[in-house]
């Protein structure tokens, strides 16, 4: 949670910059990262990993789910 704030702030200024196939591989890698995140914990990582593993989920999704436009949503997920 801590992650998450600061990569939608720094996400919104990178994606008013990028074109829209640019804004689709941005939001992919930071899909990305969370992903690899993902899988790192099911390795059940040592302790030193746990919260920078936790950082880059919270900061690869974060993105994701507030700077999309509510109009894309509502044209591809439906009303």
């Amino acid at each position: 949670p801590l992650s998450a704030p600061p990569a939608i702030v720094a996400s919104s200024l990178v994606l008013q910059r990028l074109r829209p196939a640019g804004k689709a591989a941005y939001l992919s890698a930071l899909q990305a990262s969370a992903a690899a995140a993902f899988l790192a914990l099911a390795r059940r990582p040592p302790r030193e990993a746990l919260v920078p593993a936790l950082l880059v989920v919270a900061a690869g999704i974060a993105p994701s789910l507030s700077c999309v436009p509510p109009a894309w949503i509502v044209k591809w997920a439906g009303p």
